[in-house]
């Protein structure tokens, strides 16, 4: 079918997407970082494209689930059936409802700040990254990552 065929069939706009190319991209992907690594896992960025079909294509093919946000999470909980451990919640932004749910399904949660770590906390997620900026590369000050804590500081703390 031709994509004038298609939007005819379906209006637009239209969403077409090579699930074959997605599937081979990732496989790419992650053999090229298990050459280095071979215990490598490769989580997908749900905000990059949460379409169902290509989010369930990837799942299909063991890639976890990288979300940002409540609707992220129940797109990859309820509707892909991802375990909470294959799960990883990011982004600066995470609300109380989002920490309780990750933690009671035992998710990682990336913490970005010292005040999110003790939301974590009392939240009861077990499981935490931390992202940490360094000094120089992007704008600061920055609600992504913690900043890093020089050596004389962190033997105080």
């Amino acid at each position: 079918m031709t994509p004038a065929e298609l939007m005819a069939e379906h209006g637009s706009p239209l969403w077409l997407v090579d699930l074959d190319r997605v599937r081979t991209r990732l496989r790419e992907f992650r053999g090229a970082w298990e050459r280095a690594w071979p215990a490598v896992e490769v989580a997908y960025s749900y905000k990059t494209n949460r379409q169902p079909a290509i989010v369930l294509a990837l799942a299909a093919e063991g890639a976890g689930h990288e979300v940002v946000c409540e609707a992220e999470y129940a797109l990859a909980r309820d509707v892909v059936g991802a375990t909470g451990p294959d799960v990883i919640v990011n982004g600066p932004v995470k609300p109380d409802a989002l920490l309780e749910r990750a933690a009671a399904d035992g998710a990682l949660v990336v913490a970005d700040s010292g005040p999110e770590l003790d939301r974590a906390a009392r939240a009861g997620v077990e499981r935490i990254g931390l992202r940490v900026t360094l000094p120089g590369i992007g704008v600061e000050p920055t609600r992504f990552g913690i900043e890093r804590v020089d050596q004389q500081r962190a033997s105080v703390l």
